[in-house]
């Protein structure tokens, strides 16, 4: 039976304000233009408005918390106000032991691995044999967590195993694997499923040993990318080389150990992946004409092999020209399980369409360049609308179909351009919950060689872009402060002679720029509440390396 407004309106504020704790977001903004009774109680009503930001940033409530809606809403814009000016709570210095090689950032904590010999100039060596990890400091929200506070620094140094590559989710204490066996075993490289904390097999793994099983002999000089989103595993094997027909990229369940997608790179190579969700990866392919593929693995089947559902293809790279080195970053995901923090805090990521950003250099194959002179450049984009523009391009006939869509079809509108500086790229940029960043000089003149300045001498400062869309439009009719920009129109990257046209982006963003940062870094990273320098090996560090923390 129907209720009318009259008498839903007489029912006690209390039992209002929890119906209209179950609308969907859009429906409590309206409920807010329905009469004056029903804005005041939105307004005065903690909890609501608590749900509203964290639906504006992205974020979810961690059902286990027992922090009052009061507490937990002054907590979280006073971290996002820190965030919106990229202006950090606090400071501190981790020293690294000897050189990192591999490493990940997830959910505070940070884990690099060490090798037991000493890297030369002419050989690099292929695996590590200790993990390391450390907690990083955060601001003091007065959260006790006694879980959180048990968690320090350790080293994972007993697992006698060659490590190839790894990644972590530290709220289900995950530690994954490629580790490479003796030359006689018959499968000569693993995936082990592991516990962070202690080293010991995973308890939630169905099968804690993947084996990477291959038609052909995987040659000592491969390498391996590995992630991790909720309960896929994602693992990219390539040869070290200019080949094609040789890479190969497996997805499991790792709760079952069941591999969910198997393909192989054909007439081409893969440079990269990314999760754009648990079911859904995006793979870079070398090809002609370069693209960007997305497939999906979230329909039961018996073969493992399947077909892409989108083909997007990137700006043609002028006469002579290629892409080179395609790195994507998705940063880290919402762990399975519902939303949880290590450190008590009271939300996390939502399991969202998120951005992606993938870096890439772009030289002439005809001559011998210095990295100096080659094109750098970072492209963000969301996976989301690609998929949206896709269903509107594509003819439902062709959906499985090798349809590509064209740069000028796709690209547009859902991407945005940032050319690199030389400071930004010894280390990948970052992003998360729709954030990115990277570190560029704080001058952005052109340097003057007679007075011999160049990039490296200039201070630093942090760029923080937001592409929320959410954000943006609630940014919109603010007012900005002197280190903030909103970015709404289309740029243009020139051709020059890189790309056969113009590169065009426009998606929107706002950016705020750091204060200056106390010394020269390699670059930066970012997860729920820290943006992380990496300080490069040098002479002054007696070839060790820091790491700058900035909480928020």
């Amino acid at each position: 039976m129907a209720i009318s407004r009259t008498s839903f309106m007489k029912l006690p504020e209390e039992l209002v304000a929890t119906v209209i704790m179950e609308l969907p977001m859009l429906d409590i903004l309206h409920c807010r233009l329905v009469c004056k009774r029903l804005n005041n109680l939105v307004q005065s009503s903690s909890n609501i408005k608590y749900k509203i930001e964290l639906s504006a940033h992205g974020l979810v409530s961690c059902p286990a918390s027992k922090i009052s809606a009061a507490s937990a809403l002054k907590m979280l814009r006073d971290q996002q106000a820190r965030w919106r000016r990229c202006e950090w709570g606090n400071q501190t210095e981790i020293i690294l032991g000897g050189g990192c090689r591999t490493y990940d950032l997830r959910h505070g904590i940070w884990a690099y691995g060490q090798s037991d010999e000493q890297l030369t100039d002419d050989m690099l060596l292929d695996y590590t044999k200790k993990i390391t990890c450390y907690k990083l400091g955060g601001v003091d929200r007065g959260i006790k967590c006694k879980e959180w506070e048990s968690w320090s620094s350790w080293s994972l140094d007993d697992l006698k195993l060659d490590i190839r590559d790894f990644t972590i989710d530290p709220v289900i204490d995950m530690l994954a694997m490629v580790v490479q066996l003796s030359d006689e075993s018959k499968s000569p490289f693993q995936v082990l499923l592991r516990k962070l904390s202690d080293g010991e097999p995973h308890p939630l793994g169905g099968k804690t040993v993947l084996d990477l099983e291959m038609p052909c002999t995987i040659p000592a000089n491969c390498t391996f990318t590995m992630q991790l989103q909720g309960y896929s595993l994602g693992v990219l094997v390539r040869q070290d080389a200019s080949e094609t027909d040789w890479d190969y990229f497996f997805v499991w369940d790792w709760r079952t150990g069941k591999l969910n997608m198997s393909q192989h790179a054909e007439n081409s190579s893969f440079d990269d992946f990314a999760f754009v969700d648990s079911t859904t990866i995006m793979l870079t392919v070398l090809a002609n004409p370069v693209t960007l593929q997305i497939w999906r693995f979230d329909e039961p089947t018996d073969e493992p092999k399947l077909s892409p559902v989108g083909i997007f293809a990137m700006p043609k790279p002028a006469l002579n020209h290629a892409y080179l080195e395609m790195h994507f970053d998705g940063g880290p995901s919402a762990s399975p399980g519902g939303p949880r923090t290590l450190d008590g805090t009271p939300y996390a990521l939502a399991p969202v369409p998120k951005i992606l950003s993938i870096s890439f250099t772009v030289l002439e194959t005809d001559a011998e360049l210095q990295e100096s002179e080659a094109e750098n450049f970072t492209m963000v984009m969301q996976p989301s609308l690609m998929l949206k523009v896709l269903a509107k391009k594509q003819n439902p006939l062709q959906r499985h179909a090798d349809h590509i869509l064209e740069w000028g079809q796709w690209g547009p509108q859902c991407t945005r351009w940032i050319p690199q500086t030389i400071s930004s790229l010894n280390w990948e940029p970052c992003s998360v919950g729709g954030r990115f960043v990277l570190v560029a000089p704080a001058w952005r003149d052109e340097p003057d060689d007679e007075e011999g300045l160049h990039f490296i001498d200039l201070p630093q400062v942090i760029r923080l872009y937001d592409f929320r869309p959410e954000i943006v439009r609630r940014y919109k009719g603010q007012e900005l402060g002197k280190n903030e920009t909103l970015v709404m129109e289309q740029t243009v990257i020139s051709k020059d002679n890189t790309f056969e046209e113009d590169v065009y982006s426009s998606l929107p963003y706002h950016l705020a720029t750091s204060r200056e940062l106390p010394y020269q870094v390699s670059g930066v990273m970012i997860d729920e509440g820290h943006l992380v320098c990496t300080k490069g090996v040098s002479e002054d560090d007696d070839d060790w390396q820091k790491l700058l923390v900035l909480s928020f």
